[in-house]
């Protein structure tokens, strides 16, 4: 009797669905089959270059992403964000300030490290001020370094560049998990610059919006010292067999952002400008954020929860990223296309017309980071 391939049985089932993939990672499905054909599984064969110390292909294809995001450095990790904000917190020096929505990897990182974190008082959905972050300060003395998130998972960004000469007159290390702004630079005029031009070093997850494979990001700095410095933390948390597929998959990614992601993001930003105007006509008004490509639907004038939105496109085969109280999250890339848009704008129109009983909206799914206290189970 054949034995179950329970895991591969489950993605396949997806796969067949053909469904709208409104979630990460970036490349919506659309990747290709040609990077993960097996006979590219190696390990470091001398010729293959070494992720711990790359000297070679690994090392030319940092390089472009550096081109690509204007900063004097990256480092490729296969760690996801999470590697990166780990070595941030273990490069840190005093306290860290970050905000009450940070990463789990935060925390985490805290406790392995025997870091203190000092937390600021963020709304679900709003952005953090500089003047929170000068009164966090004000308040305590010992904090030397700051780790925020920006864009949040709302497209929400902090003032990074005011807050950056506020630290640097302070002399306070600041970091920023940029993790859901991989495609932030690429396109100057509809999205903001690259998180790593305000601060000491910025990490984010290529496969979030960027046509790479889960598990890819790259930590963004102009310091050579710092580069180094976290490039050894990295290499004492990371694996030692990093996967080659991942890293193709990522190499790929950053070739195809540096020769399409301008025009893809661009044409990407009128249609969904297409998208709100009728979900606006739908009485669904879309929460105002840095992020064009992130479409939050607000349901509170429908008075449904977003559980109830988001279940209801999963039936109609489209899954969104994620719902929150009354919120439902729509997370678009360069790989998206105007036919989607229209995919969203017919559901949401069938909906409308036979509305969810209403309901208190309240909160956040598909799934949740377990919580520390959980983690102690």
């Amino acid at each position: 009797m054949k034995n179950p391939t329970y895991i591969a049985d489950m993605l396949y089932r997806y796969a067949r669905k053909r469904p709208l993939r409104l979630h990460m990672p970036g490349h919506k499905g659309r990747m290709g089959k040609d990077i993960f054909d097996s006979r590219l599984d190696i390990t470091e064969l001398g010729f293959s270059d070494d992720l711990r110390n790359p000297g070679g292909a690994i090392l030319e294809s940092e390089r472009l992403c550096a081109r690509l995001y204007k900063t004097k450095r990256a480092l490729y990790t296969v760690g996801g964000a999470t590697s990166g904000v780990h070595a941030f917190v273990a490069v840190s020096k005093g306290k860290i300030l970050t905000d009450s929505s940070c990463h789990v990897s935060v925390d985490n990182a805290a406790e392995i490290f025997g870091k203190t974190l000092v937390k600021l008082e963020k709304p679900k959905f709003s952005a953090l001020s500089l003047d929170d972050v000068k009164r966090a300060i004000d308040n305590d003395g010992e904090i030397g370094t700051v780790l925020l998130t920006s864009p949040d998972y709302f497209g929400l960004c902090a003032p990074l560049e005011k807050i950056r000469d506020y630290l640097a007159e302070k002399n306070i290390m600041f970091f920023v998990d940029g993790a859901h702004g991989a495609h932030f630079g690429l396109d100057d005029e509809h999205l903001p610059a690259c998180p790593a031009k305000f601060c000491d070093a910025a990490v984010v997850s290529c496969h979030k919006t960027l046509p790479a494979p889960t598990q890819t990001a790259a930590i963004l700095t102009n310091s050579d010292i710092l580069a180094d410095e976290l490039k050894k933390k990295l290499n004492m948390l990371c694996t030692t067999s990093p996967s080659y597929i991942l890293l193709a998959g990522l190499d790929r990614a950053i070739a195809y952002c540096g020769e399409r992601a301008q025009k893809r993001l661009a044409e990407l930003y009128y249609w969904l400008l297409v998208l709100k105007f009728r979900l606006a006509l739908l009485d669904v008004p879309v929460l105002e954020n840095d992020d064009f490509t992130r479409i939050v639907m607000d349901m509170s004038v429908w008075g449904v929860s977003g559980k109830a939105v988001f279940e209801y496109l999963c039936k109609k085969n489209i899954f969104a990223e994620m719902y929150c109280d009354d919120k439902v999250v729509l997370l678009f890339s360069m790989k998206n296309d105007r036919w989607d848009v229209r995919r969203v704008i017919n559901a949401m129109s069938r909906l409308s017309k036979n509305k969810p009983p209403k309901e208190k909206a309240s909160g956040t799914g598909p799934f949740e980071y377990p919580t520390k206290e959980q983690n102690q189970l």
